[in-house]
């Protein structure tokens, strides 16, 4: 009778082990969840900065382009005017000197295109700063009702508190 209840007793230990073992984890993922969330909440912030910033990047890339594409298209246009005015000039010349007078007109066009193309490329980018830009005044309204929030209950809690020394004092007398 005795080894049944050593042998129960062994077994009530063990499971109150179990269980004190198991509260004991779960008082200690408690915070690690808790910082979890937070961690994915600064991780989220971050990312959506990050790609802020990417956006800001790929608009000075896209401005770059753009001045490269245009300064490339002035040329171009140059090219294309000295060139029509040579054509003028050498219409006589032959089927060979044609040829070589349609490059800078290719070239003209493939610039123009490519014109085209970073114009609707900046387009698209500046649509996607001013979302990004009102996004950040949103924020920034948030930011200063809650501002302002605090304000008024730090306005409340010093008339609070001088009311209750101004209590504290006629209670003195």
């Amino acid at each position: 009778m005795a080894g049944i209840t050593t042998t129960e007793a062994v077994k009530r230990k063990t499971l109150l082990l179990q269980q004190q073992a198991r509260d004991a984890g779960e008082r200690a993922e408690r915070p690690l969840r808790k910082w979890r969330r937070k961690a994915a909440r600064e991780q989220a912030e971050a990312a959506s900065l990050n790609h802020r910033v990417q956006l800001v990047e790929e608009l000075d890339c896209a401005q770059e382009r753009l001045a490269a594409a245009l300064k490339m298209l002035e040329e171009a246009e140059k090219a294309a005017g000295d060139s029509e005015r040579d054509m003028k000039v050498t219409e006589n010349r032959g089927l060979k000197e044609e040829e070589k007078m349609e490059l800078p007109e290719i070239q003209l066009k493939e610039a123009k295109h490519i014109a085209e193309e970073v114009a609707l490329r900046l387009v698209i980018i500046e649509g996607d700063l001013e979302g990004t830009e009102e996004r950040a005044e949103l924020a920034e309204s948030g930011c200063r009702e809650t501002d302002e929030q605090v304000r008024l209950m730090d306005q409340k809690l010093k008339c609070l508190s001088a009311a209750e020394e101004k209590y504290s004092q006629e209670e003195d007398i």
